[in-house]
């Protein structure tokens, strides 16, 4: 017969127990939701070569009028050919693509611009308002082109839709266009830390060989630090790495070799839409 002491003294082991194999559950779980999404970006990066540049090309003519549509995008003429102007150059130096590059500039006021798989790229009438450079604008599209080519969207649609979705993509047995709206979501989930450098380091390389000068991208992101402290822009900034880190490592490297372009500075007056719009 046990003793009321013994009863109680056992009752607190016994909820201590509870309280071990719980944190325990949790523990193994935590281990496994981590595996998981281990050997998924493993899967994704291992499938990513065998996945014909077209899949690029088909994902981003599906999205584009859904994350950059008609409506939203400026229609005055000036904004694009500025985008366009600055980024010959950097498409000049690219080393043969299968892609084929586009931009367009659309009536948002945030700081950002976004890049889809096979190279359509959006640049917010926002971000050219805020630059003070040509180098700096400059600076973005490197980067932004840099996800393109090193396919950065596609490994992230890959990753998230798991293992089937790629091979299923890969033998031409899903459709592209079925997969719109689960990828068009992870589209919009932040890139991961280490593929924004990638991004920083590959465009720094692009904008040294097309001799633009790099600082400008570097400038870009100390003025943004400057300006706003902690309460960065969250549309370009937030889901990025540190931008005073991201300054410093992109003002490290080799510099272009010759004289520099000399790119022009955005126009101080920038009008997203056209005198037609207006009378409408």
């Amino acid at each position: 017969m046990h003793s009321r002491a013994g009863m109680q003294s056992g009752f607190h082991h016994s909820r201590k127990r509870i309280v071990v194999e719980v944190l325990g559950v949790v523990a193994v779980l935590g281990l496994l939701v981590w595996g998981v999404l281990a050997l998924a970006g493993t899967l994704a990066a291992a499938a990513l070569p065998m996945v014909p540049p077209s899949v690029d090309n088909r994902l981003g003519e599906t999205f584009y009028s859904l994350l950059a549509p008609e409506s939203e995008r400026c229609t005055s003429p000036e904004p694009k050919a500025y985008v366009d102007a600055l980024a010959k150059p950097l498409l000049e130096a690219l080393s043969p693509s299968p892609f084929a590059f586009e931009f367009v500039v659309v009536d948002d006021d945030a700081i950002n611009a976004f890049a889809l798989p096979g190279g359509k790229m959006a640049v917010n009438i926002g971000l050219l308002r805020k630059a003070s450079t040509g180098e700096e604008v400059a600076g973005v599209l490197a980067h932004e082109l840099s996800h393109a080519t090193q396919r950065h969207g596609l490994h992230k649609i890959l990753e998230g839709l798991g293992g089937t979705a790629a091979l299923g993509m890969l033998f031409g047995i899903v459709d592209v266009e079925t997969l719109a709206a689960p990828a068009v979501a992870l589209l919009h989930r932040a890139y991961s830390r280490d593929t924004e450098r990638d991004a920083d380091t590959v465009g720094r390389a692009l904008l040294v060989k097309a001799r633009i000068d790099p600082y400008g991208m570097a400038e870009f992101f100390r003025r943004l630090e400057a300006e706003h402290g902690d309460a960065l822009p969250p549309a370009l900034l937030s889901t990025h790495p540190d931008p005073g880190d991201r300054a410093r490592a992109i003002a490290e490297g080799p510099e272009p070799e010759g004289p520099l372009l000399a790119l022009p500075p955005p126009p101080a007056s920038l009008p997203c839409r056209d005198d037609t719009d207006a009378a409408e």
